[in-house]
């Protein structure tokens, strides 16, 4: 199992008791937060200076610089997670061209939402048009990538070329409900935002839509969770889970899906 992002260790001890006989790789670029550790993964991150005693660790490596020839010779039988807040286009066709099959990605974002751009906002063939207002006559589709320190405009042909691309790479496409209760960043949007770099004179600004309409996508656009109630947490054995975690760092996990490649 390839986990990149491991964020506080969540996902870890997720994967850990799903699996607790896989080989899991971890990826961050960030090692200080991480409260959760398996001291059977082989860590990849923070920077050369960072060490945690008894554990197998590494300096990180971004998963497009891996060299996944030697570090998983068999593929096939791998599976990635993908919570790392990138351009989901770009890695699945990274995964693509290593040989990768599988994966789950995580913050795959309804349209207009999230700081990614995720599977289910290249699905929509208009880029979120149809939820724009209709006098807004911009077409361009916001493409978020890297916790918006990357972020661009592309035409929505580009757009629709995404989507062409990604539907014939992928054999199954499956949006699961988020595991836990609705967190707070599932009104968190694009409305509002520019790309940092974008250079043109005026830059487009998504008009930001009213309170009850962001409402109106978290509770329509995202199916319902698994696990609503903190009795319901303790009831499946989270809230035995891994020291220091809540319910809250649980649920920040959402909008997930499976995808496997032909």
């Amino acid at each position: 199992i390839v986990e990149n992002g491991i964020h506080k260790g969540q996902s870890t001890w997720l994967l850990r008791q799903a699996s607790p006989g896989a080989k899991i790789f971890s990826f961050d670029p960030k090692a200080t937060i991480i409260q959760y550790w398996d001291p059977e993964v082989e860590y990849y991150v923070g920077d050369a200076s960072f060490s945690k005693p008894g554990y197998n660790v590494k300096p990180f490596i971004d998963f497009a610089e891996v060299n996944w020839d030697v570090l998983i010779p068999n593929k096939g039988r791998a599976l990635i997670l993908f919570d790392d807040h990138q351009n989901h286009f770009k890695r699945l066709q990274q995964m693509r061209s290593f040989g990768f099959k599988v994966a789950m990605f995580d913050d795959n974002w309804p349209e207009l939402q999230g700081d990614n751009y995720s599977l289910k906002q290249i699905c929509d063939e208009t880029g979120g048009k149809a939820l724009h207002e209709p006098s807004f006559a911009d077409t361009r589709v916001l493409v978020c990538d890297n916790f918006h320190m990357s972020d661009q405009f592309i035409t929505n042909a580009e757009h629709r070329a995404n989507r062409a691309l990604m539907l014939s790479a992928v054999k199954t496409y499956f949006e699961g409900p988020p595991p836990l209760f609705h967190p707070k960043h599932l009104e968190f949007t694009k409305f509002g935002h520019k790309p940092r770099k974008d250079p043109t004179p005026f830059p487009l600004v998504l008009p930001k839509p009213s309170n009850r309409l962001l409402r109106y996508f978290a509770e329509n656009l995202i199916p319902k969770p698994i696990v609503t109630t903190p009795q319901e947490f303790d009831y499946v054995g989270l809230g035995a889970g891994p020291a220091g975690l809540t319910q809250e760092d649980f649920g920040g996990h959402g909008c997930p899906c499976y995808v496997e490649l032909w």
